[in-house]
């Protein structure tokens, strides 16, 4: 697996580890490259993206790092026992936003 941006780089320029998923690098590379998913696809993705965020919030130097940056892009977003849940939750909000004002192509 690689780490990929959810939201491309291209589209919104952050390195932030909320935006950073491990990808298998076909399908980045294949299928998603710049595009935004659907929200049928997000809606698939949730799941997993909220135990991505479980998984870096085990490793003491990643959840550091992990609330810091969710604090600076979702400022309502509390550290507690929901906090993958509501994370994952407002990025897949965040995507559907910026697919919707930019005119993004998806996939």
């Amino acid at each position: 697996y690689d780490l990929d941006h959810i939201l491309p780089i291209a589209v919104y320029p952050t390195n932030e580890l909320w935006n950073l998923v491990p990808s298998e690098p076909q399908f980045n590379s294949r299928q998603k490259r710049d595009r935004l998913p659907t929200s049928e696809r997000l809606e698939i993705a949730r799941p997993h993206l909220e135990r991505t965020y479980q998984r870096y919030e085990s490793a003491s130097k990643l959840a550091a790092v992990l609330s810091e940056d969710a604090a600076l892009r979702f400022s309502r977003i509390q550290l507690d026992t929901t906090f993958a849940v509501r994370l994952a939750s407002s990025v897949v909000a965040l995507v559907e936003e910026v697919a919707a004002l930019r005119n993004l192509a998806r996939f």
